[in-house]
């Protein structure tokens, strides 16, 4: 007991040695500190007790510097920027483990003098912005067993001198830009080597003899887009490894079938995504890797059936068959409280989605159903799925309503996709419950009813924060948010994109168009301050824009035509500065087309055609000045007036030589005297004018 007090004293009294506190001091100078990590080093106190820093228990040589600063979102959230590794951590020549990962180092080179700290088992440089070639000084850290270089602009050949790294258990330099050939001499004495990652790099192949047994057995390998590693084959000397875990495959034009030899492995994770894999899957798959909690079999040409020996994966957490010919229904079974993510898109699927077998989905975080023909209401095993993320249903005929429990339950939602399906009756005014939801598409249904009114309840549309990417993303499988390969489509302007998970997050979109929707635009739609995109167009709405419109002011696309809708175009739209897309046509609406800051720039005449009451540019109907229209009415009126009193006068005229006519007539029928004397007159007159004629 004594000894041990004497022990806990002297490892308490453990001080830093002053010339490697000096060096850890021009290390922290070399750094821009924005979040202030470095705070506790400074010279006043012992650096054996600085945050990232640990020390021999004996010699009080620093042995440990952890700086990594692991950040998913952006750049701006990373903690330490330099514009180079500083050579201060040279004097620290007995560091064992040293983790730089995550931090910012301006594209600078990994310096040639890491290869002479001969102490080193543990080096971590994922993600640091490092840039050139690797040193192939690298290769004399002989006490090396874990070398991470992974995700940075690395070019050029990987160092042969690698194969001299006797201890080394885990190699990682995925995703940079090595070109070249990886050759047996890389891995000739790595006997020890249990984890290889090659993949995601530009020409990197893997050149082997065909009969070539590894030293070592690995447990992990992954050589996604390793192009021409394999020569679209399973390799032969993947036979030899008997201890396998995990392998990723993805992206290698493999154009075979998933081979037997697999049969027996303890797999946990299967990736073979994207390549050119034909026929069905094994329909002893549950029986050949019982362990498998990952399967990734998407974009291949596989098909068939679903065997039901899936069900015999008790631990199956993340499945991605999607993008092949897959058919048939779905069994129950496969529907478990451990899975995570479920997708089953672009394929044949048919039928009602099955409940689960005295389970439900309560751990799933993303399902995808998108094109298949699944049928019935909305899969009540989604109930209970209160971190569910992201539901894609575009495309299939799943009908009924869309059930109250979607917006009391799912509370974690943010991706809603309902788009292209059977769906009717009223949109549930709980939807609007769904606090993070950032992407509502009902679109290409049977909807009825208004748009609810509570809209200022989506916290995410409103402009309130945005969500963070999935945690499935960002710490098991990366690839299903950022690989470009993982699409989901998004219809806006007018176009259908086609977005990864990560680029997803930007989007912030309402699509309710081809609908049957009824009555006035909401107005707390001017609310959503967040709200990139906004479709009702092809329903029945009537009123009005509203006035506010211009609020929204990340409206990028605005869709409405199609609809009932009346009265004068806002003018507030032209305060949305950002709209690319503008849809008014075949409405009501009427009065002059605002030509006021951005709606100036929308010269098609598309976007307000069809409305007969609306006039002015770029429509070919023009506007007619209230003041200058005044003056033509009147003098219009004057000509009226003018016309009416001519005809007044013509038929006094008229009356008046029809009295003097009938009058003259009436009085020579009745007095004979005046009669004969009126004959008499016109006789002399004849006979004046006879004589004038013949005189002439």
């Amino acid at each position: 007991m004594a000894f041990f007090r004497f022990s806990l004293c002297q490892v308490s009294a453990i001080t830093c040695i002053k010339k490697e506190q000096e060096a850890l001091l021009q290390l922290k100078k070399s750094f821009n500190d924005p979040s202030h990590v470095l705070a506790s080093w400074n010279e006043s106190t012992n650096c054996c007790n600085w945050k990232g820093v640990s020390c021999n228990q004996i010699t009080s040589h620093v042995t440990n510097i952890d700086l990594q600063s692991k950040q998913v979102n952006s750049l701006s959230n990373r903690v330490l920027f330099s514009n180079s590794i500083d050579s201060s951590l040279f004097e620290l020549k007995y560091l064992v483990s040293l983790d730089l990962s995550w931090n910012h180092f301006n594209y600078s080179r990994i310096p040639d003098w890491f290869g002479m700290l001969n102490n080193l088992k543990f080096l971590n440089l994922e993600n640091c912005y490092l840039s050139g070639r690797i040193p192939s000084s690298l290769g004399n850290l002989s006490n090396l067993e874990y070398l991470d270089v992974s995700d940075n602009s690395l070019i050029g050949e990987v160092p042969t001198s690698f194969g001299r790294l006797l201890n080394l258990k885990v190699l990682d330099i995925s995703d940079n830009l090595f070109n070249g050939f990886l050759e047996e001499a890389h891995f000739a004495n790595l006997s020890q080597l249990h984890t290889l990652l090659i993949g995601y790099n530009e020409f990197l192949s893997l050149d082997v003899k065909s009969n070539w047994v590894p030293p070592f057995q690995l447990k992990s390998l992954d050589a996604s887009s390793c192009i021409g590693c394999f020569k679209s084959k399973f390799p032969r000397w993947l036979q030899t490894q008997k201890r396998l875990v995990s392998l990723v495959l993805s992206n290698i034009s493999i154009s075979s079938g998933i081979p037997k030899w697999l049969d027996g492995q303890n797999l946990t994770t299967l990736d073979l995504s994207h390549n050119q894999i034909v026929g069905p899957i094994p329909h002893n798959i549950g029986y050949q890797m019982p362990n498998l909690e990952d399967l990734f079999l998407s974009t291949n040409f596989m098909n068939g059936s679903l065997p039901l020996s899936l069900c015999k994966l008790k631990n199956l957490a993340y499945v991605d068959l999607s993008n092949n010919g897959l058919f048939g229904k779905i069994e129950g079974c496969l529907l478990t409280s451990k899975l995570h993510l479920l997708d089953l898109s672009l394929n044949e699927f048919f039928g009602t989605f099955p409940h689960s077998h005295g389970n439900d989905l309560s751990n799933i975080e993303q399902l995808n159903l998108r094109s298949n023909s699944f049928e019935g209401s909305m899969p009540i095993v989604l109930k209970n799925s209160k971190i569910l993320e992201f539901i894609d249903l575009e495309g299939n005929k799943f009908s009924g309503n869309i059930p109250t429990w979607v917006g009391d339950n799912l509370g974690n939602l943010q991706f809603l996709r309902l788009r292209d399906n059977q769906f009717n009756g009223t949109i549930p005014s709980n939807l609007c419950n769904l606090k993070n939801l950032q992407i509502l598409d009902l679109a290409y249904n049977q909807l009825e009813g208004t748009i609810p009114h509570n809209l200022s309840n989506f916290k995410v549309m409103m402009g309130n924060g945005r969500n963070e990417v999935s945690l499935v993303c960002r710490f098991r499988f990366p690839q299903l948010c950022y690989d470009g390969k993982k699409k989901v489509i998004q219809s806006i302007k007018l176009s259908n994109f086609n977005y990864s998970l990560s680029q997803l997050m930007l989007m912030v979109n309402i699509d309710l168009s081809k609908n049957h929707l009824v009555g006035f635009i909401p107005r707390e739609i001017t609310m959503l301050k967040g709200l990139i995109g906004l479709n009702l167009s092809h329903n029945n709405l009537t009123g009005k824009i509203p006035v506010g419109i211009g609020e929204a002011k990340s409206l990028e696309s605005l869709d409405l035509s199609f609809n009932q809708l009346s009265g004068s175009i806002p003018k507030s739209l032209s305060e949305l500065n950002s709209l690319g897309v503008l849809r008014l046509s075949h409405n009501n609406f009427s009065g002059n087309i605002p030509q006021e800051g951005h709606l100036s720039t929308f010269n098609d005449a598309s976007s307000f055609d069809n409305n007969p009451y609306l006039c002015g540019n770029p429509l070919p109907v023009k506007c007619v000045d209230e003041n200058v229209f005044e003056s033509p009415k009147i003098e219009n009126q004057d000509q009226e007036d003018d016309k009416w009193e001519k005809w007044l006068l013509y038929l006094m005229i008229m009356f008046g030589y029809g009295v003097g006519f009938w009058g003259g007539v009436v009085v020579l029928i009745l007095k004979k005297n005046w009669r004969c004397a009126y004959f008499k007159f016109i006789d002399e007159i004849k006979d004046k004018i006879l004589a004038a004629m013949k005189w002439r």
